[in-house]
């Protein structure tokens, strides 16, 4: 079991409901002068048992283009790893090592539905969990037509609050260890968001971190590895905006919000979903 990182730092978690701001948080953290940040790895999904398994070996591929590895690099990193916890970790430390920062954070929005494995691996983690309006997010999902009809929606933001739920009652989270921040502070008010994550991950506050011009490289470089144009990376690729709060009220219908509301209510998830809606 490790309480930090190679280096000595506690590691910094950030995850999500998709199209919640996760990416835009990762780039924005990224910039402070100790952070080490990368596109997502989703280092809970590789098969540790079954390498050779066709996901394992895709998800690997993936992470060693992005992370610009060499085969017999990613090769080292596998060998010298017993889990996917410690896969990661070592992959971090060589990110960290290559961009010459000390610390590292690490974003898939997976990541809060894995608290329980973070918290077990890493006790001193930060986890940032990124919320949205529900709303907006389906409305976002919507206009890329992906899992864009209530019930496929639904099922995947319940998955997340119902987790969040679940870990709370466990007490696994508390302030020494989880904060929710808003996508809609973030794009708001970045200077006073970006404080208070750096006050909770105990970072130095850098004022050029609340300054985001766009990031281009990361949506070349996915379609490169990938061969699709993510939306969420053109996205990325302009300054930090508020255009995108309340798109909600342009794209869903009355149906739309009615069914909505009635399908967090079957899944007991009223009260979540009232609270995070604006």
């Amino acid at each position: 079991m490790a309480s930090t990182d190679n280096s000595g730092y506690p590691p910094i978690f950030i995850g999500g409901m998709f199209k919640s701001g996760t990416s835009l948080l990762r780039a924005m953290i990224g910039n402070h002068s100790m952070v080490a940040s990368g596109l997502e790895t989703y280092w809970f999904d590789i098969e540790w048992g079954n390498l050779n398994s066709a996901e394992s070996k895709e998800r690997l591929r993936m992470i060693s283009e992005f992370y610009e590895l060499s085969q017999d690099k990613l090769a080292s990193l596998v060998e010298d790893s017993s889990c996917s916890e410690a896969f990661l970790t070592n992959l971090m430390a060589y990110w960290s090592s290559v961009t010459g920062k000390p610390r590292w954070a690490e974003k898939t929005p997976g990541n809060v539905i894995h608290i329980d494995r973070i918290k077990t691996y890493w006790p001193d983690a930060r986890i940032v969990h990124v919320v949205r309006d529900p709303r907006d997010i389906f409305a976002s999902m919507r206009e890329a037509g992906k899992w864009d009809d209530i019930k496929s929606f639904m099922d995947r933001w319940s998955a997340v609050f119902n987790k969040i739920e679940s870990f709370d009652k466990q007490e696994i989270l508390n302030k020494e260890n989880y904060c929710e921040i808003r996508y809609e502070d973030l794009v708001s008010d970045p200077k006073s968001t970006m404080k208070a994550i750096c006050e909770f991950t105990e970072l130095t506050f850098e004022p050029e971190i609340a300054i985001f011009k766009g990031k281009k490289d990361d949506f070349d470089k996915v379609k490169s590895v990938t061969g699709k144009e993510s939306t969420t990376l053109a996205r990325l690729a302009k300054p930090i905006s508020t255009d995108r709060l309340g798109i909600w009220k342009t794209v869903l219908s009355e149906t739309d919000l009615s069914d909505l509301t009635n399908a967090s209510a079957k899944l007991g998830l009223s009260k979540m979903y009232e609270r995070v809606c604006l």
